[in-house]
């Protein structure tokens, strides 16, 4: 069965992060439907597609893994691309347990290798400026805001912070993903584990 591209809004040349002093080579595309594979290789001019993950793994010209399959793959791809030396970008989330994920990172600890989670929208301009902006004080003392999903155009009025009621804490993944991504306040970590 035939299944659009995840990569088909992207043209060949598009250049996700253009200042890094690097330029990443896609070496091999992967996807357990050939067609699938075939198609996005062509579309981005990669010479090697193939059906199973083992074969990036195994091949030394790949260098790092871009792990963006179900769920369920993301330990053991992740366990393999680390015992073979490969730097690991994994899209989120990261695992479906906490001892997945504890296998994980002392699979990249023991190997040396770099592990990066993907947060969609974590690095891009816009919110690294609003970042900029709250960190520089330019907004003031923030209490309150507004977060909207780009799944919905619904804000949610998101309260955290000292003294925030217990009813107020009681926020959503993505309001608290984007207070985490923009904010640095001591003791957050401790408030949102007990909420």
């Amino acid at each position: 069965m035939d299944r659009p591209s995840p990569l088909s809004g992207l043209s060949p040349d598009h250049d996700v992060y253009p200042d890094l002093p690097v330029k990443p080579r896609i070496k091999m595309i992967v996807d357990a439907v050939e067609p699938v594979a075939r198609r996005v290789a062509e579309r981005f001019d990669v010479g090697v597609h193939e059906e199973d993950w083992h074969k990036a793994i195994d091949d030394p010209a790949v260098q790092a893994v871009d792990i963006c399959v179900m769920n369920r793959l993301h330990e053991p791809i992740a366990a393999a691309a680390a015992k073979a030396g490969k730097h690991i970008f994994c899209e989120k989330p990261l695992a479906n347990t906490v001892a997945e994920a504890t296998r994980m990172v002392e699979a990249v600890d023991g190997a040396g290798v770099v592990n990066v989670v993907g947060f969609n929208y974590r690095h891009l301009p816009a919110i690294q400026t609003a970042k900029e902006m709250i960190e520089s004080g330019a907004l003031g003392e923030i209490f309150h805001f507004r977060a909207c999903s780009p799944s919905t155009t619904k804000p949610r009025l998101t309260s955290l912070g000292l003294g925030a009621s217990a009813q107020k804490r009681q926020v959503a993944a993505p309001s608290v993903r984007w207070a985490l991504t923009l904010w640095t306040w001591p003791g957050i970590s401790s408030e949102i584990s007990t909420v």
